[in-house]
């Protein structure tokens, strides 16, 4: 393997000079650098990177924490996330958690040791731990306080919207299938949607909840077996994994969508224009959300302020054919 040593024999270049074009820090005259680029092309030179970490104190590395790969919101935030690092000239180590606490511990562990320069986690399960971290640090999905930056699409005002979306379009009788209680960002979703439920005593609710966030092995028959289906004219599910999972079951059952039972997710992921019939869903901004995350993070490593601490992004309601067209 060639080394700088090498690069200076072929250009009669000192090391330092070398040192300098190769990690961009201090002058190098074009002659000089037009010499050692052309012994680099020729021997195939890649640099060592623990040693361009020893000598620019960064890694141009971040960390990137993530709950769940099945569920498309998470799929869809990590691979534009990554989209944007690469551009702004970073790398990614991508460490997907399955919303367990412990491996959400391992994984900070192992970002330090790697000396990231930043990292991005979402739904966080340890905020106090991700607090006392000297490295900077963004959430997304949850709200973690102290010195770390939360962005995060309005969950609760989501909420009230899919409850307009759905009661504007004649339902009265709703059902809401809950996320797990424990995810921050689900609970104000259902309290947004009871919150404006509230407000139309010709409405009713109903809430079941679901214990565990979409898995490989979800089955959302045990969880609707024992439901009355014919009671509802209106179902809002917590995410569009789950809320394709429900519609599934409720055609299987001989219901029809929308004219039956109208359905609505929340995320507005890939998979809501893959169903048939497609999903209407609460838009989650995606490239949003990631573009203000590398935003803060970005000026969190290069010690700018960051003033606001919590963003919240506006969410709206992206309709298809699981809900009744009022044109």
């Amino acid at each position: 393997m060639a080394t700088m040593k090498d690069i200076s024999k072929i250009t009669g270049l000192s090391s330092g000079t070398i040192s300098r074009y190769i990690n961009n820090n201090g002058y190098v005259s074009k002659e000089s650098a037009k010499k050692i680029q052309s012994a680099i092309d020729e021997l195939n030179y890649i640099p060592n990177e623990h040693a361009r970490v020893l000598y620019s104190k960064s890694t141009k590395v971040i960390g990137l924490i993530v709950p769940s790969l099945v569920n498309p919101f998470f799929a869809q935030m990590a691979t534009v996330l990554e989209s944007i690092l690469n551009k702004n000239g970073y790398s990614i180590i991508l460490y997907n958690t399955n919303d367990d606490m412990d491996e959400e511990i391992n994984a900070l562990k192992m970002l330090q040791g790697f000396r990231v320069d930043g990292i991005i986690t979402g739904r966080s399960q340890n905020k106090e731990l991700l607090k006392k971290l000297n490295i900077p640090v963004v959430s997304f999905e949850s709200e973690i306080g102290d010195n770390v930056v939360n962005i995060t699409a309005n969950n609760f005002l989501g909420g009230e919207i899919a409850f307009k979306t759905l009661y504007e379009r004649g339902c009265r009788n709703l059902l809401h299938i809950r996320g797990p209680k424990i995810f921050e960002a689900t609970e104000k979703r259902y309290e947004g949607f009871i919150s404006q439920a509230k407000n139309y005593s010709d409405a009713s609710v109903d809430v079941i909840s679901i214990s565990e966030d979409y898995s490989t092995d979800f089955n959302i028959d045990k969880i609707l077996d024992d439901i009355n289906l014919k009671k509802y004219d209106g179902i809002f599910v917590f995410n569009d994994i789950a809320a394709a999972s429900t519609m599934s079951y409720i055609l299987k059952k001989g219901f029809k969508v929308p004219e039956d039972i109208q359905i609505l997710g929340f995320d507005n992921s890939y998979i809501a224009e893959l169903l048939n019939p497609k999903l209407s869903s609460v838009e989650q901004p995606v490239k949003e959300i990631a573009k203000e995350c590398v935003k803060v993070l970005l000026k969190l490593i290069n010690k700018e302020e960051v003033k606001k601490k919590t963003i919240r992004i506006k969410t709206n309601v992206v309709l298809r054919e699981s809900t009744i067209n009022l044109d």
